[in-house]
């Protein structure tokens, strides 16, 4: 369906908004799920051994990334109807200014038909005189241009978004994928140079289980990245935390005491710098490591742990 002129000015934003936050919330209830499966699964080769607990711990495994599946294409199909929200009411806007100023100028807005006039009563002056029609006729058509450039545009989202809907739509006995969407590396540094917003949107349209992968494999990334949950930065910067406590650990072992010197008293200075670390985040259940270096303990940040509220 096209949208036309009156279609655009009137566009239920707020119900198309409405929609989207629906849509949000399945995201959330399914996120959870793969959370409580992921948690409540994780020890189960601990506690079955043999051929049938193997076979039940891939078996949940694929569970997971069955219904983490689904939440991704929830979540494509959230952002397609947020992001069309956005630009139809931005359009909207353009619209209107373009409509008011054609008003100002003395034109008739026809939006059953899309476009703008010389006022039929003012033709035949026009004609007589000359002056109206000379001046008029180039602003007439310059507002048209500008009004179907702007419908465009919007049909042009719709279209995009219509696209979108279609390629995530699965049929009521339809299952999700099996396997997971590949984790690409230039993408994960590409997140460095995105805004808090954007990256927050990022990290939500990931799977739960690649969220815990990118949090293990670029906790520089993660551990760094203002707009992503404060659980998972902290997450990421603990992770880097011990990894320096370890290799610090390892090249004194390494190294005879002789031959230690000035290295070492930095090795222990850094060393106990980690230890009271460690210590302030263990007394505060609150307490988030937002930075790893240097060291930085923020508490959770509703902005971005309970994105897009």
């Amino acid at each position: 369906m096209t949208i036309t002129m009156r279609g655009l000015l009137e566009a239920d934003l707020a119900g198309l908004r409405a929609v989207a936050d629906r849509w949000e919330h399945l995201v959330r209830d399914i996120d959870g799920t793969v959370a409580d499966l992921t948690a409540g699964t994780k020890d189960l080769p601990h506690h079955w051994t043999g051929p049938a607990g193997q076979a039940a711990h891939e078996r949940s495994i694929r569970l997971q990334v069955q219904v983490g599946n689904a939440n991704v294409h929830c979540d494509s199909i959230r952002y397609a109807i947020s992001r069309l929200a956005d630009q139809l009411e931005e359009y909207q806007r353009r619209l209107n200014s373009v409509l008011n100023q054609a008003i100002t100028v003395g034109l008739h807005v026809d939006e059953e038909r899309g476009r703008v006039h010389i006022p039929y009563d003012a033709v035949p002056a026009a004609s007589v005189s000359g002056g109206i029609e000379l001046a008029a006729g180039p602003t007439v058509n310059s507002y048209q241009l500008q009004i179907e450039e702007i419908l465009s545009l919007a049909n042009v989202a719709d279209r995009d978004a219509a696209a979108v809907l279609a390629k995530h739509q699965m049929g009521e006995t339809e299952l999700p994928e099996t396997e997971l969407e590949p984790i690409h590396e230039d993408i994960v540094l590409a997140t460095l140079f995105y805004s808090p917003d954007s990256r927050a949107q990022w990290w939500y349209a990931q799977h739960q289980l690649n969220r815990d992968r990118l949090t293990a494999e670029y906790p520089e990334v993660i551990g760094s990245g203002e707009g992503l949950p404060t659980g998972a930065r902290d997450a990421a910067n603990r992770l880097l935390l011990s990894r320096t406590r370890n290799e610090l650990l390892a090249r004194q072992a390494a190294t005879p005491d002789e031959a230690a010197g000035q290295a070492a008293v930095n090795a222990d200075r850094t060393l106990s710098d980690i230890a009271d670390i460690e210590r302030r985040l263990a007394e505060d259940p609150d307490a988030r490591l937002l930075n790893h270096y240097p060291p930085t303990i923020g508490k959770p940040d509703p902005r971005w742990d309970n994105y897009p509220d």
